[in-house]
């Protein structure tokens, strides 16, 4: 698959610089001449530059131009006649022009947009475009929810099958692993953020991530794909390190985020797709049903955040449980030591079961007293209302909430009075940076552990997981 650079410069000295510094090394380049103030075509594309997709986008097709679609047919007229090696002509722009483009100046991609939904009639939309014998046609929609990307996978398969070069995706972040893997169904290219500043489509992913991380130019049908499960995923950079590793080892694999409203419709949508995974909130307790096989310690927690598939059936596990065990032995022996853990969902049970398992004295504190009650029957441990730190004894206090996470609100978690020398400090949010709650504990003294200590742990063993069930 083609990984193209889109590019939607201000005025003609913006896009002849940008000509010049994608003039090699690309195979095609997309320049939007519709976001051009002063756009002398001619003048542009006479210029040194790479191959280009010339493109005037219609604001009713989410671009810039609006003026007469004559105007507009006049402008992608002359962008051929200048050289371009493709002209995007809209669907919308009716028959008649559509046909005389194509009869007058052939290497066309006929494309459709839709910025609302993803069309349920999107293999008749594909039959309707086919009559008109494009070089390349182009669907981009907008999914929903994760399924609507197997419509769009789908279409790709049946293109392929009939040898009809297409450009099939889906704009948004549902959407987004579409325009990654679109290579393993035959899509013939992917548009990619010339900046990451600027995007060209919604949800369209930089460059040099697509090409350096991704590798997504390398994806075929043999490559076994990977990736986060959760809502939100957004913040996650775990797609960083797998795919480093995946590169490192020389693996055919690529790991994506996959934002999941419905779990029962990603599996059936993906559940044949996808080789392994990893879950995050609020998924940990809820994919369990969906696994044919649960390993212990993520069976006593309710908890997994690793899966993968083996000869057709799906196996769970929780590496987050092993990652934290780990990194306490090296700062503490846990025998006999008090944790606090605050929160009651996932990671709390891990945490939990964690500080039990090496006879610890877990202690819960949540924002509701009867989820802390219900935790603490579970494990058999402590729990207190929240608010109440009076007279608490603890060795070790724990984060286990998404308090922290960028977008939750920045509300303290302890009095500062609470914090002493030496007191051993742990917060799951995922941050390069200090949470606010950390950068506390730092203040008065403790021994911190961040989030991303955790996530490179974990991510450690998640990585050996993945690589068993990679070919050589």
């Amino acid at each position: 698959m083609i990984i193209c650079p889109s590019i939607a410069p201000g005025s003609m000295a913006e896009a002849k610089k940008q000509l010049v510094e994608y003039a090699s090394g690309y195979p095609l380049l997309e320049i939007r001449l519709d976001t051009i103030r002063d756009l002398d075509v001619r003048g542009l594309l006479g210029s040194v530059r790479p191959p280009v997709i010339a493109t005037c986008r219609h604001a009713r097709e989410g671009g810039s131009f609006r003026g007469p679609v004559s105007r507009q047919a006049s402008i992608l007229s002359d962008a051929r006649k200048s050289g371009a090696e493709y002209i995007d002509v809209e669907y919308r722009m009716g028959r008649t022009l559509i046909e005389k483009f194509i009869k007058d100046e052939k290497r066309v991609i006929l494309s459709y947009h839709n910025f609302d939904r993803t069309p349920h009639n999107l293999e008749d939309l594909y039959r309707k475009m086919r009559r008109y014998k494009p070089d390349i046609i182009k669907i981009a929609v907008t999914a929903r929810e994760i399924s609507d990307t197997l419509k769009v996978l789908s279409l790709l398969k049946l293109a392929k099958s009939e040898r009809q070069k297409i450009i099939a995706l889906c704009m948004g972040e549902p959407g987004e692993v579409s325009r990654i893997i679109g290579g393993k169904f035959g899509c013939f290219l992917s548009f990619a953020a010339g900046s990451p500043e600027r995007c060209t489509g919604p949800g369209q992913i930089p460059l040099r991530v697509m090409m350096d991380v991704y590798r997504a130019d390398r994806i075929d049908s043999h490559t076994k794909i990977f990736g986060l499960l959760g809502n939100p995923v957004r913040q996650s950079k775990g797609f960083y390190y797998h795919n480093t590793i995946f590169r490192r080892k020389g693996k055919n694999a690529v790991y994506c985020n996959f934002l999941i409203d419905n779990l029962t419709s990603f599996f059936r949508s993906f559940g044949t797709l996808l080789t392994g995974g990893s879950v995050t909130m609020p998924l940990k307790e809820s994919i369990i049903p969906f696994l044919d096989h649960v390993e212990t310690n993520a069976r006593d927690i309710s908890s997994v955040n690793t899966i993968v598939r083996r000869h057709g059936r799906w196996y769970g596990c929780n590496t987050d449980y092993l990652a934290l065990v780990r990194i306490l032995r090296r700062q503490t022996r846990l025998k006999g030591k008090r944790a606090l853990i605050l929160g009651t969902g996932a990671m709390a049970r891990t945490m939990t079961h964690a500080i039990l398992s090496d006879n610890g004295h877990p202690v819960i504190m949540g924002r509701s007293l009867s989820k802390s009650r219900l935790l603490a029957e579970r494990f058999q441990c402590e729990y207190l209302p929240p608010g109440v730190y009076a007279d608490i004894d603890v060795d070790i206090v724990v984060n286990a909430t998404p308090v922290g996470m960028i977008g939750y609100p920045q509300i303290p978690l302890l009095p500062p009075g609470f914090y002493r020398k030496n007191m051993i400090v742990l917060d799951v949010v995922n941050r390069q940076d200090l949470t606010p709650f950390l950068s506390a504990a730092r203040d008065r003294g403790c021994r911190i552990i961040t989030g991303h200590e955790l996530f490179l742990e974990q991510a450690k063993l998640q990585s050996k997981i993945f690589l068993s069930v990679c070919p050589s």
